[in-house]
């Protein structure tokens, strides 16, 4: 190849074992950072966000455990999970939700457009994504760019983005973990306010799609040239 992208880090250290003649580049996806803004938001009720698909591979299951558990361990606090992207385990989601007892809680948004994502992600407290194997995240980078606090699966792709001051990364298929995290999180409104700005600041504007897709066509006319 004359030309090798990928969108993260590590998926860029396996190319390179193959030992390609071509230099290697990370090209990300990009995110509309003028609809993933962050906003001002009630308080009440925690507003948690899944932007992931109802796939096996995302763990929706764990996310409405940890719920489940949040709830159960802090009883007082109205919350929301609001979960997006639809797929094929919604039938037995939804009946896991409610053997849960989380009639009311969760709302089921399946596959929306650009512009209601934005809307439902830019209205939320804290973002989770847990999927068992994953590169970089556009649903990830969404939720930083819209300034929110987020709870991930400690893959190589997500510590890139994820530290401390961020959020929480979460051992992969570790429910209890992930629910430890969301309490210790539920309770501090000013910290997932402050862990939202300082990933807001960490993404833009850098993983903006305009910037992503001006350093593609960059690449592109670059090759050219080199053909003459």
């Amino acid at each position: 190849a004359d030309l090798v992208t990928a969108d993260s880090r590590d998926m860029l250290e396996a190319i390179a074992a193959y030992r390609p003649r071509a230099a290697l580049h990370q090209v990300l996806w990009g995110v509309d950072t003028t609809k993933f803004v962050a906003v001002h938001k009630a308080p009440s009720p925690l507003r948690l966000v899944s932007p992931r698909n109802w796939e096996p591979n995302y763990r929706i299951d764990l996310v409405l455990h940890a719920v489940a558990q949040l709830r159960e361990r802090r009883p007082a606090l109205p919350v929301e999970l609001h979960l997006c992207g639809g797929g094929p385990q919604e039938s037995a989601l939804r009946a896991q939700a409610e053997s849960l007892g989380l009639q009311g809680v969760v709302h089921w948004h399946g596959r929306v457009d650009e512009d209601r994502l934005a809307e439902i992600v830019r209205n939320a407290h804290l973002a989770v994504s847990v999927p068992e194997s994953d590169a970089t995240s556009v649903a990830l980078l969404e939720a930083m760019a819209a300034g929110l606090a987020v709870v991930v699966s400690d893959l190589p792709a997500n510590r890139q983005w994820v530290d401390g001051r961020g959020g929480r990364r979460v051992p992969v298929g570790d429910g209890a973990a992930l629910a430890q995290a969301l309490v210790e999180l539920a309770g501090d409104l000013q910290v997932l306010e402050a862990m939202g700005r300082h990933n807001r600041r960490r993404v833009v504007p850098g993983v903006s799609r305009d910037e992503q897709m001006d350093r593609m066509a960059a690449l592109y006319r670059e090759l050219l040239g080199q053909r003459g």
